[in-house]
């Protein structure tokens, strides 16, 4: 039953996470967006969203099969490159649109 509970901690986790996300990425696209463009800025952020859900699974499967520390490995790379751009490109973002 241990190993029940904790499935569902982590479902209930990751649901006020998902809720929090959702709540804050989708005004801050649409604010940062140009008005005739909005649609289109939405768009793409659902698409990105929906993207890691069908390649996510599948990639990682591949990872897993190659090499059992491929995944892990090839997430933290992953991760540690979109921070550095986060932080190289964040600069230049205009404050006032958020």
């Amino acid at each position: 039953w241990y190993a029940v509970a904790m499935l569902v901690a982590a479902m209930a986790l990751y649901a006020i996470g998902e809720c929090i996300y959702t709540g804050v990425v989708t005004p801050t696209a649409a604010a940062i967006a140009p008005e005739n463009m909005r649609g289109r800025y939405l768009a793409v952020m659902g698409f990105s969203w929906q993207a890691g859900f069908m390649l996510g699974p599948p990639a990682g499967a591949a990872l897993m099969n190659a090499a059992p520390l491929a995944f892990p490995v090839a997430a933290a790379l992953l991760c540690a490159t979109l921070a550095l751009t986060i932080r190289r490109v964040g600069g230049g973002l205009d404050r006032a649109a958020l």
